[in-house]
């Protein structure tokens, strides 16, 4: 921490300070934190910069501080600041008892940002998200970009990760900040193609860039589809062959009803925009409506589309599952799903009648879908290429 409380009450910050006020701030002590009332010590050592730790365990935020959540606090404060805002560091919010590390004014509105450089529960990010929302405040959550396990075109969305995802209408991404070399990495185009794996489109900004160009999420009109086939057809081999698939509840869906995940058709697992708000893995969801609204219903059935909406909300519960956004309204946990049906649309299964859909074309198996597979899928998908990216450049 940077700031603390004397015992006069006067509150008393060392962004700032030189070493020799902080040799002479050490006589006037004790110190105590604004947030939760305990003590506090000022350290001031070689390796790391000077600032005030918790005696015992801080209430408000007990996970603690490293140099690099101090030296990424400060560089982000003088950032705002460089900007024309009026960042304040550590403010403490009595109403709901939390301390961002900046609270600010964006666009009319309070907005904080929470760097984080440590791994904490998922809950306690989603609880921290869930109170900033109800009492107004924008949350920004920035990782430190050492915490991100990533690989290329690559990244894991595990519980924690996928908490700390910014999301702005459509769009969707991870914003990460490395204080030592003063570099933003924006991921976007969050895709993911298992539970815990995803695709993503990392964008690099440097210190000088501006927060409203970093935050503005600008699309980049990149094929990712090489890599989608690459990955996604790995993840369904894998699927069918690990320990313990034979329980797997998916597939014993499909073993249950003659059909095979190698003999699906190319139409399932279709990589789309949204589907991070989706913790299932797509290829699973996308079959569940393929099956039931398509593989199951003849030429003409005339189908609601609230149909749809009750079937993957409540008819498909136990096998769709969605991850915990308390911002996330119930149109824009529907939007992959509705995503999904105008894709299978474009490829004229479906005709669009107001509220209804009618069935125009009944899907097929695959003939020997083991046989030259690589070389098929990759014809179905630069086939339907720029029916598929056009969704990414619609919506990012």
């Amino acid at each position: 921490m940077f700031i603390a409380k004397l015992k006069s009450g006067k509150i008393i910050s060392i962004l700032h300070s030189s070493e020799e006020v902080i040799d002479e701030l050490k006589k006037k002590g004790p110190f105590y934190c604004p947030s939760c009332k305990q003590e506090l010590i000022l350290k001031r050592g070689k390796l790391k910069m000077a600032h005030f730790a918790h005696k015992t365990t801080c209430i408000i935020k007990p996970e603690g501080e490293t140099e690099s959540h101090l030296l990424g606090k400060k560089k982000l404060f003088h950032w705002l600041q460089r900007q024309g805002f009026h960042p304040r560091l550590e403010a403490y919010i009595s109403e709901f008892k939390q301390r961002p590390d900046l609270l600010f004014k964006w666009k009319e509105r309070q907005a904080v940002i929470e760097f984080q450089c440590s791994v904490i529960p998922s809950e306690e990010i989603l609880k921290r998200t869930s109170t900033y929302l109800k009492h107004h405040f924008y949350p920004i959550w920035i990782i430190h970009d050492s915490l991100l396990r990533k690989s290329s075109f690559t990244i894991h969305l595990n519980h924690f990760i996928s908490q700390l995802i910014f999301h702005k209408k459509n769009k969707a991404a991870i914003i990460s900040f490395h204080p030592q070399n003063e570099e933003f990495i924006v991921y976007q185009s969050i895709i993911p193609f298992s539970t815990n794996r995803a695709l993503t489109i990392a964008n690099k900004y440097s210190f000088n860039e501006t927060f409203d160009t970093i935050f503005e999420i600008k699309p980049r009109r990149v094929n990712f589809l090489p890599y989608w086939i690459t990955v996604s057809e790995s993840w369904l081999i894998q699927r069918s062959i690990l320990p313990g698939a034979r329980k797997n509840r998916f597939l014993q869906f499909l073993y249950q009803r003659n059909l095979h995940p190698i003999n699906l058709p190319w139409e399932i697992g279709i990589p789309l925009p949204q589907m991070h708000l989706v913790e299932t893995p797509p290829f699973e969801w996308q079959f569940y409506i393929w099956y039931f609204f398509l593989y199951t219903k003849n030429i003409g059935t005339v189908i609601q589309k609230d149909e749809l909406s009750r079937c993957m909300f409540h008819k498909l519960n136990q096998y769709v599952r969605f991850r915990p956004y308390p911002f996330i309204t119930a149109r824009e946990k529907f939007q992959p799903f509705e995503n999904y049906v105008s894709f299978l649309t474009s490829l004229g299964f479906f005709k669009v009648m107001g509220d209804k859909l009618i069935v125009k074309q009944k899907p097929k198996l695959l003939s020997n879908g083991n046989i030259d597979r690589k070389r098929r899928k990759q014809a179905y998908y630069f086939k339907n290429k720029e029916r598929i990216l056009r969704f990414f450049y619609l919506t990012d």
